[in-house]
């Protein structure tokens, strides 16, 4: 009966409880990670722990340019589609060639190996990468969703943590990512209307933070708990954008078989954030929280 109960309000229960628009269930998952399981000490990512974001230090510019000039090769796509790309999707993902990838793998192990190495010992074990993309949005009718523009959190659990890298300069303009913090999620919750899990417009605009910085800027987030939503760029402005996420594997993972891909340079070759981070049914929440757990 309970269960019964729980699925049925599971959003509704998340808003009233914890202030966000997760799962109620993915939300007790998050605290007690955090109360039990997660190293909450690190200085480094003390503003990411308190608040659930923080700007993280600047990839060199020799990397971003680097992978700038293998994104351009795919510039013609977007002119040859350019009806699709630019009105009715408003968004271009590029292509993850062979070469993107090892550029991504030479920004992990190297500009961002202090932050992988900071984030497994808050996690108390060991990461994987386990999704990547790059895409470029464009102006888009803010009454419509086409790119998560619309504010949401992510219904993940919080093993899942992303990495925004700025691949130019972004100013508001530019459309950079959003998000409430949560001291004012409350707030925004009672005055904006909810449409199931997400607020199409924010009535208080003074409460958006934006994601604007210098190329290379690095912003790390937890997106199960903060609600976010992707940036409309103004007319004549786009923005691309680096996105990486990271898993944090559980300690007993026979049932994972991409331990240790960041090291090994093994790009996924599947959508492993939702085996890894988003289980099915209480019953699997469970077994996964104990998986974490050290025996």
């Amino acid at each position: 009966m309970i269960y019964k109960i729980i699925n049925k309000y599971n959003i509704t229960l998340g808003k009233y409880f914890f202030n966000n628009l997760n799962l109620f269930t993915y939300n007790i998952f998050n605290f007690f990670f955090k109360k039990i399981i997660s190293d909450n000490k690190s200085l480094y990512l003390k503003d990411f722990i308190k608040n659930g974001a923080q700007k993280i230090s600047k990839i060199p510019e020799n990397y971003i340019d680097d992978l700038n000039k293998l994104l351009s090769l795919q510039e013609k796509n977007i002119t040859k589609n350019f009806k699709k790309v630019h009105i009715e999707d408003a968004s271009y993902s590029f292509e993850m060639t062979k070469e993107i990838q090892q550029k991504i793998f030479d920004i992990l192990q190297g500009p961002l190996n202090q932050l992988i190495n900071q984030l497994k010992k808050y996690y108390q074990t060991d990461l994987v990468l386990s999704d990547a993309a790059i895409t470029r949005n464009y102006n888009s009718n803010e009454t419509t969703e086409k790119f998560s523009n619309y504010f949401h959190c992510d219904s993940y659990i919080c093993t899942l943590v992303k990495i925004f890298i700025n691949l130019h300069d972004v100013s508001i303009n530019h459309g950079p990512f959003r998000h409430i913090s949560k001291k004012n999620a409350n707030k925004i919750l009672k005055n904006n209307k909810i449409n199931i899990n997400r607020i199409p417009e924010i009535k208080e605009h003074h409460m958006i933070n934006h994601n604007t910085g210098k190329k290379g800027d690095v912003f790390l987030c937890n997106t199960t708990e903060l609600i976010h939503a992707a940036g409309i760029p103004s007319k004549g402005f786009c923005r691309d954008m680096l996105f990486l996420e990271i898993c944090a594997l559980p300690l007993q993972n026979k049932d994972f078989e991409i331990s240790g891909n960041i090291l090994k340079r093994e790009f996924p070759k599947k959508y492993f954030t939702k085996i890894i981070s988003k289980p099915t049914g209480i019953k699997n929440l469970v077994k996964l929280f104990f998986n974490h757990l050290k025996l």
